[in-house]
């Protein structure tokens, strides 16, 4: 249910204000190469936030090598998450439909993985 909620709220924004500045340029009279250009900037200013997190994610990933031990930790958190959505679709499907309700599964799962992780590291492993 979450997901076909989401997907009706994000279809406008993934396709309505494409298709608006698209009338906007035809109305006007705009066509062929004018277009295309047009478009093509309208869409670059839509994904620039997305490009810049790329880019920020390669230059970080480059700056520093990931060690075992943090794609260990990233696999953990990211399973925990997963394990603990996961419990509460089959249990408390209610509870991802608030903020504070998603924020509290997520919160749960990353406290187990700092738990797991505090275990991990009083044995030595």
């Amino acid at each position: 249910m979450s997901a076909a909620w989401l997907s009706q709220v994000e279809l406008p924004c993934t396709a309505g204000f494409p298709v608006v500045w698209s009338s906007l340029l035809a109305e006007s009279g705009v066509e062929g190469i004018a277009f295309a250009g047009l478009l093509a900037v309208y869409l670059l200013v839509y994904l620039l936030d997305e490009i810049l997190v790329l880019a920020v994610a390669i230059v970080t990933l480059r700056m520093s090598r990931m060690q075992e031990t943090h794609g260990r930790t990233l696999k953990l958190v990211g399973g925990m998450v997963m394990l603990a959505l996961g419990i509460v679709m089959l249990v408390a499907p209610g509870m991802m439909e608030s903020l504070g309700g998603s924020l509290l599964v997520i919160g749960l799962a990353l406290a187990g993985a700092l738990g797991v992780m505090a275990v991990s590291r009083l044995r030595g492993a």
